[in-house]
């Protein structure tokens, strides 16, 4: 009864959020001015420091099951367009093969794995085919973005299926299968977070990686997160209880000027 009360406070919270961003002058081709949301946003107590818990969901050794709370992880429609996205890799803790793998199996670029690491690339959100009052990331798009077009050779991914993400790269005999088997949004007073778990699949082999992100807007139009991803064993179809490596990164979306 607690986590329905929960879960009910959260997605009222994010209907009200919504539609506040709905009714703001429109004047951009999205139908929303973006710079104005987000500074509303901005000033209007949504920017209160965040931190990511370095142990928000207790996980016990269980067979992996489906557990998708949503469709998919849904933002303010606002947010519809391309923004360019900084990611900054701050501490590697644990075993930094299994890291490695899980962070270049989601999409890490081409540059080395090590703290300092630092990305920059294009990412878009498209109008949710469930929602059209939400975005969603466009995966495939940032995907392409992350390993550029000579590294990618092919890529399949649906919005109206977001679960599933496959890719081959130049440099992989096998294809690559990304699957989210759980997720949990959260949207109050700090931002908006979510918490998925992946199953990365390459022939034979397959990896457990659980990514939980926080974002807030900032009083500059931009976004700034915190991302932190755990990996796990995987034996038989039980995922191990303790976390093998953690990656803590920060994030930042830039409006195009």
């Amino acid at each position: 009864m607690r986590t329905l009360i929960l879960c009910i406070t959260n997605f009222t919270i994010l209907i009200s959020l919504t539609k506040g961003l709905l009714f703001m002058k429109a004047d951009t081709k999205y139908g929303i001015n973006r710079q104005e949301v987000l500074t509303r946003l901005a000033t209007s107590g949504i920017t209160a420091t965040f931190a990511i818990s370095s142990n928000p969901r207790i996980i016990h050794a269980a067979p992996l099951r489906e557990d998708l709370q949503n469709y998919d992880v849904m933002y303010p429609r606002a947010l519809a367009g391309v923004w360019e996205t900084t990611r900054t890799i701050k501490i590697v803790e644990g075993d930094g093969q299994m890291a490695e793998a899980a962070w270049r199996g989601l999409g890490g670029g081409t540059k080395g794995f090590n703290s300092g690491t630092e990305e920059r690339f294009m990412t878009k959100f498209i109008t949710s085919p469930e929602n059209v009052s939400m975005a969603v990331l466009d995966r495939e798009f940032e995907l392409k973005q992350r390993l550029g077009d000579k590294k990618l050779e092919q890529v399949s991914w649906k919005a109206s299926d977001p679960n599933i993400l496959i890719y081959k790269t130049s440099n992989n005999p096998s294809p690559i299968q990304i699957r989210v088997w759980t997720r949990s949004m959260e949207v109050n007073e700090a931002g908006l977070g979510f918490l998925e778990l992946y199953v990365i699949s390459q022939g034979p082999f397959e990896r457990v990686a659980r990514v939980q992100r926080k974002l807030r807007p900032t009083s500059d139009g931009g976004i700034d997160g915190i991302e932190v991803m755990k990996t796990y064993r995987l034996l038989d179809g039980v995922v191990g209880d303790l976390p093998t490596s953690t990656t803590k990164s920060i994030i930042r979306f830039s409006p195009l000027s």
